[in-house]
């Protein structure tokens, strides 16, 4: 969760829905410090698990979390505005499998730096 001086409060959790047996990443947004919050947005449309999550510069949230399948790969979505809760999905160069848990930080530039666990004992960064 990301609680910004203009009161954007940002947060993405791990959950499913009663329609959907498989878990999935989903997306709250708030403009007046959390008293309300946007309804659920889903981050991606394929069963993912364990979200991390920054803020860009220009207020997009920035998600990486792992697919929940195996063999495990990573998956980067960027919110297509501000707090809207519309993500694009953006491929993730050399995302060999087998990667999970990662973690992102974006940049005063935007540039995203993530990392992840390497079940095969390879442990990686990217940037994009």
């Amino acid at each position: 969760m990301w609680v910004k001086p203009d009161g954007s409060v940002h947060a993405v959790y791990s959950g499913q829905t009663n329609d959907n047996k498989n878990r999935n990443t989903f997306y709250v947004y708030s403009e007046n410090y959390g008293e309300t919050f946007s309804a659920p947005a889903r981050v991606e449309y394929n069963p993912a698990e364990f979200p991390t999550m920054d803020i860009a510069p220009d207020g997009k949230a920035v998600v990486v979390s792992h697919t929940a399948q195996d063999p495990r790969r990573l998956v980067f979505n960027i919110d297509f505005a501000k707090g809207m809760g519309f993500f694009l999905g953006t491929d993730i160069p050399d995302n060999p499998p087998n990667y999970a848990l990662p973690r992102v930080a974006v940049s005063s530039e935007s540039t995203a730096v993530f990392t992840a666990y390497s079940r095969l004992g390879v442990n990686s960064v990217w940037n994009c």
